[in-house]
């Protein structure tokens, strides 16, 4: 257990497709919910509208993932989905708020079980600096976080249900996967801590409890491959998978990235 406000379960899979399979009995849908079916051929051309935030997720970009996702995108607006500019309110603030909040509940969870502190040299040391983190975040600052996330939720449907968006479309993250012990990675000149750059595009989703899928929209000249990240509505879920399986359907048609 980390954080029982932003832990969530969701499977990993070759495609949405056995996503949608696996999704379907972890969730016991009813008989009056839309069921999550697989796409079928006839199905990768859409009328999907699709919100492309104006802030955030753009802001901190290699190069090599911006240019994999405008390929994704290309491909999702040839394929008939209208990709719509929105504003969300508050995303600036969800990595802050995330992180207060994981911190306090992930200490919380390990003393609880008796782990910590009195087990604290069984811990990588990575884990234990987070652990000590969270043991010092006030009550003040996690109550403070937890409103937040509430008016993040709340903004964040507004948003959707104005621009009549059925998702967002956002590179997973904005970094291709680092080296191991890469503790920092250049974006645009600027070092970044590597931890946070990979977090920080799903931490909008994470904290507000939203189905979200990454689904491979290319890869870098080195191979590595590049996510691009469908966020939807609480409850969107199927919908959220029609996206993503249309998606694939159409993935042939992206083009290789320039060696």
């Amino acid at each position: 257990p980390l954080s029982p406000r932003l832990d969530c379960v969701g499977p990993l899979a070759r495609s949405s497709g056995d996503a949608a399979a696996l999704l379907d009995p972890i969730f016991a849908r009813g008989k009056k919910e839309l069921p999550l079916r697989r796409a079928t051929k006839s199905s990768a051309r859409h009328g999907f509208r699709l919100g492309l935030p104006k802030a955030f997720f753009s802001e901190v970009l290699s190069h090599e993932v911006s240019s994999a996702f405008e390929e994704g995108v290309r491909v999702l607006r040839e394929q008939g989905a209208a990709l719509e500019p929105v504003s969300i309110p508050l995303l600036e603030e969800t990595e802050s708020a995330g992180n207060q909040i994981a911190w306090a509940e992930a200490t919380h969870c390990h003393e609880q079980a008796g782990w910590y502190p009195g087990r604290a040299a069984d811990y990588g040391e990575d884990v234990l600096t987070r652990l000590d983190m969270g043991a010092t975040v006030p009550a003040t600052a996690y109550l403070k976080a937890m409103r937040l996330r509430d008016s993040f939720i709340e903004h964040f449907h507004a948003a959707m249900a104005r621009a009549k968006l059925d998702a967002l479309v956002v590179p997973t993250t904005p970094v291709p996967a680092p080296k191991i012990a890469e503790e920092t990675t250049a974006v645009g000149g600027t070092n970044h801590p590597t931890r946070a750059l990979l977090l920080r595009n799903n931490r909008p989703a994470n904290l507000a409890g939203l189905p979200a899928i990454s689904v491979p929209c290319g890869r870098t000249a080195e191979g590595l491959p590049v996510g691009l990240q469908l966020i939807g509505a609480v409850m969107d879920d199927a919908l959220l998978l029609r996206v993503a399986q249309a998606f694939e359907l159409a993935r042939p048609l992206l083009r290789p990235p320039l060696a």
